[in-house]
């Protein structure tokens, strides 16, 4: 994973006033944030354009999706991967197995001030996708599309939180429910 940029084993990455555009990769075709493990790494997102970026998700078993941004974490892990997206537009990303803008995987993310457009999921999750902890405050999830649930916005698994405040979650579409967001307590199927 991470075509674009990879951080692993408890690193963190500044990204500021940058461009991250048209990678592709299994995963994470853009970015991957891997904190897996307890170690806790860290990825900041200013002022930054991540777009055109792939997931093809062309092997079975690996974690699924993100082509954009991949914020990855395991649910036992202590000590979270986290992720924060600030005055940033996630925009035309591409996924064959769901979370086409952000994939936020039993971790920590937040996402301010942010424009998540135009991303496009075969699976769940067409802008966001999260079974962790995200908070979406004054941002724009529009015109994005899952194949399946959750084409803003797709919550799922036991434990994971979402909460969306000042925020505007318009014109998107998925092919069976929540089409701005959608809800579940277990894992969503791609």
């Amino acid at each position: 994973g991470g075509g674009g940029i990879q951080n692993i084993s408890g690193g963190t990455l500044t990204v500021t006033n940058s461009e991250i555009t048209g990678n592709e990769a299994e995963h994470a075709g853009g970015v991957l944030n891997n904190g897996a493990g307890d170690t806790g790494s860290t990825a900041v997102f200013v002022d930054s354009l991540v777009s055109g970026n792939t997931a093809t998700g062309l092997t079975a078993g690996e974690p699924a999706g993100g082509a954009g941004i991949y914020n990855f974490g395991f649910p036992a892990d202590t000590v979270k991967a986290q992720l924060t997206v600030t005055d940033t537009e996630v925009s035309g990303n591409t996924s064959a197995e769901g979370a086409a803008g952000i994939r936020n995987a039993d971790a920590a993310g937040t996402v301010s001030g942010a424009t998540i457009t135009g991303n496009v999921a075969t699976g769940g999750g067409g802008g966001i996708r999260t079974s962790g902890t995200m908070t979406v405050t004054d941002s724009n999830i529009a015109g994005n599309s899952a194949t399946t649930s959750g084409g803003g916005i797709a919550l799922d698994g036991t434990g994971a939180t979402l909460t969306v405040t000042g925020s505007t979650v318009d014109s998107n579409a998925a092919t069976t429910e929540g089409g701005g967001i959608s809800v579940t307590l277990t894992a969503i199927a791609d």
